[in-house]
Formats: structure tokens, C-alpha cells, sequence
């Protein structure tokens, strides 16, 4: 091989050689490019899962948002009806105050008088309308009577710890005779619980008027009859139940159950006062009274107290 071939060869293969320098070059370039590229990809990647995650927090926080929102407002609702019903019973208790003041005295002396006619008179047609007088203001005055204890508020003094499950004794006691002459049943579930602060007498009213409510709610069935009366503890709060099975309460009348005034009684049979003083009563102490009907299966009067500071005394189940 001649001089110039072998130039031409060296030649070649130097060519050769850059050439595949070159190209390996190109080809770590190619690769450290692809690895950049593979790592953005990697980083856009995450980030979008990323963004899913914020989005999918985001659409659960609002869905919780919208939730406590919803529940918000129907609490809103329900404290702007107890709002309304409480402004709504004091109003009316200034008022009732104010005119059963302006009227007992009267219907005392009317009473009086009766009662002197009555010793003095012997002839039976003259004693029976007076007898209809006396009874029309006695009457008068019990409503007179339950009108200013709807409008008196109790002082501090009134309020000592007591034991709800005696006090509902108490007002069972009183009327049991009655609810065996209307073949009704009492049954009581008293739980044990511990003393609340109150008035024995106002919340023996209470319970009193819900039993006789019962009552005559059964007694229009024309059937035997049962009540049941419930108390036991829930957190810091004494609930009591009074349970029947009349026929309920119609659905338009629930809201105005404790109106004052509002009765479905017949005239003469009721003064539509008994559950809105139970109501002001309940108030008083702090509490809350609801009620729950379906028709034809019956009615239940639930009635929230708070716990009193003293809670040694405790009557059990007795």
C-alpha cells in the first residue's frame, strides 16, 4: 500500500472516529434530555395529582360547608320560632297580669255576696240561679287565678333542688282516683336521675295538666286508656315524657298547642290556658317542651330540664 492510500485511510478513519464521538455526544445529549424531559413529566404529573387532591378537598369542604350551612339555617329557624313563641307568652303575660288584677276584686265580692244570698235565701228557684252564680264566678276565678300565675315570675327563693320523679308522684297521686274511674292506666318509668333546681308547685302544675290532658284526649276515644310518664338523664339534662294513646293531635293544631287560649275542648270544658302556662313554666325553669303526635296512635309531651348544682339526692326508681 502506497503512501497516499495509507493518508487516505488515517483520514477515514479520523472522520470515522469524530463521527462516532459525535454521535455518542448527540446520543447523551438525547439521553440527558429525555431524563429532563421524563423529570418534568414526573413533576407535572405530581402536581396535577396535586391539583386533583386540592380539587377533591375543595368539593368535600364544600359539601360540608353546604351541609353545616343547611343545619345552620334550620337551627336558625327553630331558635327564631322559640324566639317568636317566647316574646309572644311574655307579651301575653303582661297583659294577662294586667287584666286579671283589674278583675279579681270584683268577681271576689261577687262571690261574697252569692254566698250571703245562698244562707239567706230558702226558696229553690232563687237557690239554684244563685247556685249557677256562684258557680259561674268560681269559675271566673280559677281562670283569674290561672291567669296571674301565668304572669308572676317566681323569685330566686322559689327555686330549691328537688327531685323530678317525686314531684310527678306527687301530681299522679292527686289524680289517680280519677284516672281509675275512667279505666285509664298510669304507667311510670322513672329513671334514675339526679336533683334539679325548681318550683315543686309550678312544675307539679305542669305534669298535672298534661296527665289531665291525656286524660281527656283518651277519654274522647271511648276506649280504656294508658299513659305513660318517662324520665331518665341525657348528658346534663333531666328529660320527662308524658306518652298516651288517644288519637293524636291534628297536624294544624301542633303549632298552636301552646298558644294561650287555644282549646279544642268544648266551651265550659276548658280554658286553653293549661299548656301555655306549662310552657311559661317549663321556661322558667330553663327548660324546653315539645310535642310529637300521630293520629291515631297518640301523643307525646317531652319536657328538657337542666341539671341542678346539687345532685346528692337521688329517689331512683321509687
Amino acid at each position: 500500500m502506497g503512501a497516499r492510500a495509507e493518508r487516505e485511510l488515517e483520514l477515514k478513519l479520523r472522520n470515522t472516529r469524530a463521527a462516532l464521538i459525535n454521535m455518542l455526544r448527540d446520543a447523551e445529549e438525547d439521553r440527558r434530555q429525555l431524563k429532563e424531559k421524563a423529570e418534568e413529566l414526573e413533576n407535572k404529573t405530581r402536581k396535577l395529582s396535586q391539583t386533583r387532591s386540592a380539587i377533591l378537598n375543595m368539593l368535600k369542604d364544600m359539601a360540608e360547608n353546604k351541609k353545616k350551612t343547611e343545619n345552620a339555617y334550620q337551627e336558625l329557624k327553630r331558635t327564631q320560632s322559640q324566639l317568636i313563641q317566647s316574646e309572644k307568652m311574655a307579651t301575653i303575660g303582661i297583659l294577662a297580669g294586667g287584666v286579671a288584677h283589674e278583675i279579681n276584686n270584683p268577681l271576689g265580692g261577687i262571690l261574697i255576696h252569692t254566698q250571703m244570698l245562698l244562707r239567706k235565701t230558702r226558696d229553690r228557684d232563687e237557690r239554684r240561679s244563685l247556685k249557677l252564680i256562684e258557680e259561674s264566678t268560681r269559675r271566673c276565678r280559677d281562670i283569674v287565678r290561672s291567669l296571674l300565675d301565668y304572669s308572676r315570675k317566681p323569685g330566686l327563693n322559689d327555686f330549691r333542688s328537688l327531685n323530678l320523679n317525686k314531684v310527678i308522684s306527687d301530681a299522679c297521686d292527686m289524680i289517680h282516683y280519677e284516672m281509675e274511674d275512667r279505666n285509664i292506666k298510669i304507667e311510670a318509668e322513672y329513671g334514675s336521675i339526679p336533683d334539679i333546681k325548681g318550683n315543686s308547685n309550678e312544675l307539679q302544675q305542669v305534669f298535672t295538666n298534661l296527665i289531665l290532658n291525656a286524660e281527656d284526649a283518651i277519654d274522647e276515644t271511648g276506649k280504656p286508656g294508658k299513659i305513660i310518664i318517662r324520665t331518665y338523664q341525657e348528658d346534663r339534662y333531666i328529660i320527662s315524657q308524658v306518652i298516651d294513646n288517644s288519637s293524636g293531635i291534628p297536624e294544624e293544631n301542633l303549632k298552636k298547642i301552646f298558644d294561650p287560649f287555644f282549646t279544642t275542648k268544648d266551651v265550659g270544658k276548658g280554658t286553653g290556658l293549661g299548656l301555655s302556662i306549662a310552657y311559661r313554666i317549663v321556661e322558667k325553669h330553663g327548660g324546653e317542651i315539645n310535642v310529637a303526635s300521630k293520629l291515631g296512635e297518640g301523643t307525646t309531651f317531652t319536657i328538657k330540664l337542666p341539671v341542678g348544682e346539687n345532685e346528692g339526692k337521688d329517689f331512683g326508681r321509687g
